[in-house]
Protein backbone atom coordinates (compact mmCIF):
# COMPACT_ATOMS: atom_id res chain seq x y z
CA UNK A 1 0.00 0.00 0.00
CA UNK A 2 3.14 2.50 1.13
CA UNK A 3 3.91 1.77 -3.09
CA UNK A 4 0.83 3.30 -4.19
CA UNK A 5 1.62 5.85 -1.73
CA UNK A 6 4.20 7.13 -3.32
CA UNK A 7 3.27 6.73 -6.68
CA UNK A 8 -0.21 8.56 -6.09
CA UNK A 9 2.28 11.29 -5.12
CA UNK A 10 5.09 11.30 -7.65
CA UNK A 11 1.88 11.36 -10.21
CA UNK A 12 0.32 13.98 -8.68
CA UNK A 13 3.18 16.00 -9.15
CA UNK A 14 4.22 15.08 -12.20
CA UNK A 15 0.65 16.21 -13.34
CA UNK A 16 0.03 19.09 -10.99
CA UNK A 17 3.22 21.37 -11.72
CA UNK A 18 3.29 23.30 -14.90
CA UNK A 19 5.37 25.45 -16.84
CA UNK A 20 4.87 29.18 -16.99
CA UNK A 21 2.93 29.77 -19.94
CA UNK A 22 4.11 33.83 -19.86
CA UNK A 23 7.41 33.53 -20.88
CA UNK A 24 7.77 33.12 -24.35
CA UNK A 25 9.48 30.16 -25.78
CA UNK A 26 13.04 31.88 -27.73
CA UNK A 27 13.47 30.02 -30.91
CA UNK A 28 16.73 30.45 -32.16
CA UNK A 29 17.33 29.80 -35.93
CA UNK A 30 21.43 30.71 -36.19
CA UNK A 31 21.31 32.35 -39.39
CA UNK A 32 25.25 32.37 -39.42
CA UNK A 33 26.95 30.62 -42.20
CA UNK A 34 28.70 30.92 -45.11
CA UNK A 35 26.03 31.08 -48.15
CA UNK A 36 27.04 29.62 -51.79
CA UNK A 37 25.28 28.94 -54.86
CA UNK A 38 24.43 25.70 -54.82
CA UNK A 39 25.45 24.94 -51.72
CA UNK A 40 23.74 23.67 -48.64
CA UNK A 41 23.21 27.41 -47.53
CA UNK A 42 22.00 28.80 -50.96
CA UNK A 43 22.49 32.17 -52.27
CA UNK A 44 20.66 33.87 -54.59
CA UNK A 45 22.57 37.50 -55.88
CA UNK A 46 21.70 40.07 -57.87
CA UNK A 47 23.97 41.97 -59.33
CA UNK A 48 23.08 45.55 -60.86
CA UNK A 49 19.78 44.05 -61.74
CA UNK A 50 21.38 40.84 -63.19
CA UNK A 51 21.30 37.38 -61.30
CA UNK A 52 24.71 35.82 -60.56
CA UNK A 53 24.46 32.32 -61.39
CA UNK A 54 28.26 31.30 -61.52
CA UNK A 55 29.51 28.97 -58.69
CA UNK A 56 32.52 30.08 -57.15
CA UNK A 57 31.08 33.56 -55.10
CA UNK A 58 30.08 33.22 -51.64
CA UNK A 59 28.54 35.47 -49.11
CA UNK A 60 29.78 34.79 -45.31
CA UNK A 61 27.20 36.14 -42.47
CA UNK A 62 27.61 36.63 -39.19
CA UNK A 63 25.27 37.39 -36.60
CA UNK A 64 25.24 36.63 -32.81
CA UNK A 65 21.98 37.96 -31.78
CA UNK A 66 19.64 37.77 -35.08
CA UNK A 67 19.95 41.81 -34.47
CA UNK A 68 23.25 42.66 -35.84
CA UNK A 69 25.00 41.20 -38.48
CA UNK A 70 28.18 41.57 -40.37
CA UNK A 71 29.04 40.33 -44.15
CA UNK A 72 31.84 39.70 -45.97
CA UNK A 73 31.20 39.09 -49.61
CA UNK A 74 33.80 36.93 -51.71
CA UNK A 75 34.55 36.97 -55.46
CA UNK A 76 31.29 38.34 -56.51
CA UNK A 77 31.62 42.82 -56.59
CA UNK A 78 34.07 43.00 -60.07
CA UNK A 79 37.16 44.37 -59.35
CA UNK A 80 36.54 43.72 -55.56
CA UNK A 81 37.67 40.11 -54.02
CA UNK A 82 36.30 40.67 -51.04
CA UNK A 83 34.07 43.53 -49.39
CA UNK A 84 33.77 43.46 -45.98
CA UNK A 85 30.64 45.26 -43.80
CA UNK A 86 29.82 45.28 -40.42
CA UNK A 87 27.37 46.50 -38.20
CA UNK A 88 24.15 45.87 -40.29
CA UNK A 89 20.57 46.39 -38.98
CA UNK A 90 18.85 43.04 -38.72
CA UNK A 91 14.95 42.77 -38.37
CA UNK A 92 12.27 40.10 -39.09
CA UNK A 93 10.53 39.60 -41.96
CA UNK A 94 6.84 40.74 -42.34
CA UNK A 95 5.74 37.24 -41.91
CA UNK A 96 8.19 36.63 -39.34
CA UNK A 97 9.75 33.56 -41.00
CA UNK A 98 13.20 34.62 -41.50
CA UNK A 99 15.60 37.95 -41.17
CA UNK A 100 15.91 41.11 -43.50
CA UNK A 101 18.88 43.72 -43.77
CA UNK A 102 19.63 46.78 -45.87
CA UNK A 103 22.28 49.10 -46.26
CA UNK A 104 25.44 50.60 -48.06
CA UNK A 105 28.73 50.65 -47.85
CA UNK A 106 31.72 52.44 -49.80
CA UNK A 107 33.90 49.61 -51.69
CA UNK A 108 36.67 52.49 -52.86
CA UNK A 109 37.00 55.81 -53.06
CA UNK A 110 34.97 56.34 -56.13
CA UNK A 111 32.10 53.63 -55.67
CA UNK A 112 29.66 52.26 -53.06
CA UNK A 113 27.39 49.22 -52.88
CA UNK A 114 23.75 49.65 -51.59
CA UNK A 115 22.44 46.23 -51.00
CA UNK A 116 19.39 44.65 -49.20
CA UNK A 117 18.67 41.11 -48.75
CA UNK A 118 16.90 38.54 -46.30
CA UNK A 119 17.78 35.04 -44.88
CA UNK A 120 14.71 32.45 -44.89
CA UNK A 121 14.82 28.75 -44.78
CA UNK A 122 18.83 28.74 -45.03
CA UNK A 123 18.09 30.87 -48.21
CA UNK A 124 20.09 34.05 -48.51
CA UNK A 125 18.66 36.65 -50.98
CA UNK A 126 20.77 39.84 -51.61
CA UNK A 127 20.37 42.89 -54.83
CA UNK A 128 23.64 44.55 -54.96
CA UNK A 129 23.58 47.84 -57.17
CA UNK A 130 26.90 49.24 -57.63
CA UNK A 131 26.77 53.53 -57.50
CA UNK A 132 29.75 55.65 -57.96
CA UNK A 133 30.55 58.48 -55.26
CA UNK A 134 30.44 61.78 -55.90
CA UNK A 135 32.30 64.14 -55.04
CA UNK A 136 30.94 67.16 -53.05
CA UNK A 137 30.31 70.30 -55.36
CA UNK A 138 32.83 73.24 -55.04
CA UNK A 139 31.34 76.26 -53.34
Amino acid sequence: MKRFGYLFTFLCIVLLSACKEDEPVLIFHSHSGTYSIGGNKALVVTLDGVRITEKGGEVVFETPDNKIGNITINDIIPGHGSVAIAGIELSETPEGNGIEFKGEAAISEKEKIVFAGSIINFVLTIDIQTVPITPPAAS
